[in-house]
């Protein structure tokens, strides 16, 4: 009896599970409706639930879908699939957020970027996206790419720093090109040139502002200074 109970429960979890992932990838078909009616707000809210699928194929095709809608909202739902768990849907948020190129994705790619477990794959597809939103965090973040030990990586980052870097990034772009590993990878050598003489048209970015000195007394102080005041007499 025990054990027809228990077989009967895991059939129950087991058509549940299959009932919420239907439901979840569902929210593909209610999103292209929704878009196809002009109300992007909805179709945006369906597939961002459709990211929460079990199977990384409904994960990209909601990510397609958000980049082909854009905007601020549909980004942020991009850099969030960038914590996914599954490389492949990482690659596919970050060619998205290539193609959206909004710089306020800049800080979710650069996290991505660090990630010490994020694959050499993933990293390229990050640089790129990098490069295309020219966010201002994106060069500083790329340039230690540069020395990765991954040639593919370090073309990348060549090319990225091409789009986005500045006067700021010369020092780092000449002293790879000098590199003795380098320096028979032509076509790193070629991205590193092209990179420098872009590099070189742009100003570096300007340092931060010091925070303001708040010299304005406080509000309670000058009352009180107001209010021990002399009163001045009638015809003095």
């Amino acid at each position: 009896m025990k054990q027809t109970k228990l077989v009967g429960g895991i059939l129950v979890l087991c058509l549940c599970l299959a009932f919420t992932a239907a439901a979840v990838a569902d929210q593909l078909a209610k999103g292209d409706k929704a878009l196809r009616a002009g109300d992007t707000t909805k179709a945006i809210a369906a597939y961002k639930k459709a990211l929460g699928s079990r199977k990384g194929d409904v994960r990209e095709d909601a990510i397609d879908r958000l980049a082909r809608v854009g905007g601020p909202e549909a980004t942020a739902a991009l850099a969030t699939a960038l914590k996914d768990p599954d490389p492949d849907v990482v690659e596919a948020a970050a060619e998205a957020l290539a193609m959206v190129k909004d710089p306020g994705s800049t800080p979710a790619l650069i996290e991505a970027l660090n990630f010490p477990l994020t694959e050499e794959d993933t990293k390229r597809e990050l640089l790129r996206a990098l490069g295309q939103s020219g966010g201002p965090q994106a060069a500083a973040a790329i340039a230690p790419q540069l020395k990765s030990m991954d040639e593919k990586v370090r073309r990348e980052a060549a090319l990225a720093l091409a789009l986005v870097g500045t006067q700021a990034d010369v020092p780092a772009l000449e002293a790879a090109a000098a590199d003795p590993v380098t320096a028979t990878d032509y076509k790193l050598q070629n991205a590193l040139q092209q990179a420098i003489a872009q590099a070189k048209t742009r100003p570096a970015p300007a340092p931060p502002a010091p925070p303001a000195a708040d010299t304005a007394a406080p509000a309670a102080e000058v009352g009180e200074s107001a209010g021990d005041a002399a009163p001045v007499e009638k015809g003095q």
